[in-house]
């Protein structure tokens, strides 16, 4: 395959959201700095919604960082990362979360698909977290559905959802879909900008590589159970918000009560269940 990065990579703004995670053991930002030491500086925009600011680590790269110790989420970050990349003239902006980590040959596939299909403004790899496929996915009711190894080539908005990691898009499609919505910060973000998406392009570009991923939910059993029940109580709130603006069909109760379920038995805790019956009644 013909490395096309050089033409590539200055073109593209990579945007990481961190939150509490320093920044230089973060998987994506390793994964970065070593295309940086192979190739030329690559620009980087970081948004920290840690409550403390970080030093930027040293690396040959051109760092542009962004504090928000309030936690804007996600949605905030990507809509200000691609201000930047307007005010850099940029055309490209490809999404990460802090523990996603890039094999070494995504780049020169990432280039070699941008390159083939330059029509196309949405390309999106294969999210692996342990032995399963959490990225492309089908949705049902309002919840995503697991599905087993797709072929790379274009594939259709109607039919399959993106995580927003990895997802590379070039500035002018993001800017035309609006943007993300910042009503949702975290939870139900790549639902609701696909659905944006899929307003004004038929669909994206499979690329033939997997990027390995892990979900924050692994973590609930390690985490204190109060921090672990106000994010289900916002991921409550986001699901109630998904099922009044989406087009799609939403059973909130599907979406509310296997989750619950599974936390009360996890942490052995029915606050879980009480939290899911007050969202859907209230």
């Amino acid at each position: 395959m013909h490395d096309n990065t050089d033409v590539f990579l200055p073109d593209t703004l990579f945007i990481i959201v961190i939150y509490n995670c320093v920044i230089a053991q973060s998987s994506a930002f390793q994964s970065l700095l070593k295309i940086s030491l192979r190739k030329n500086a690559i620009n980087i925009f970081i948004y920290d919604n840690s409550p403390h600011a970080q030093e930027l680590p040293y690396g040959n790269a051109i760092i542009h960082y962004h504090h928000h110790p309030t936690n804007a989420g996600v949605s905030a970050a990507y809509n200000e990362g691609f201000r930047k990349a307007k005010q850099l003239n940029l055309k490209w902006l490809f999404l990460l979360d802090q523990d996603t980590e890039l094999p070494d040959d995504a780049w020169p596939k990432y280039a070699h698909h941008v390159s083939a299909q330059p029509d196309h403004g949405v390309f999106a790899p294969m999210i692996i977290d342990g032995d399963q496929i959490i990225s492309p996915f089908k949705l049902r009711w309002g919840k995503g559905i697991k599905i087993k190894r797709r072929q790379p080539g274009v594939h259709s908005f109607r039919h399959w959802c993106v995580i927003n990691s990895g997802l590379l898009i070039s500035c002018n499609v993001f800017e035309s879909a609006g943007g993300y919505d910042e009503r949702f910060p975290l939870d139900f973000s790549d639902l609701i900008f696909v659905e944006r998406l899929s307003a004004i392009t038929s669909g994206f570009i499979l690329i033939d590589i997997s990027l390995i991923h892990s979900l924050s939910a692994r973590q609930d059993k390690y985490t204190h159970t109060s921090v672990v029940l106000n994010r289900f109580e916002k991921y409550g709130d986001a699901a109630k918000l998904f099922r009044k603006v989406s087009r799609k069909k939403v059973v909130l109760i599907y979406l509310l009560l296997p989750r619950a379920v599974k936390l009360s038995l996890m942490k052995k805790d029915m606050r879980f269940l009480s939290t899911a019956f007050h969202t859907l009644f209230r």
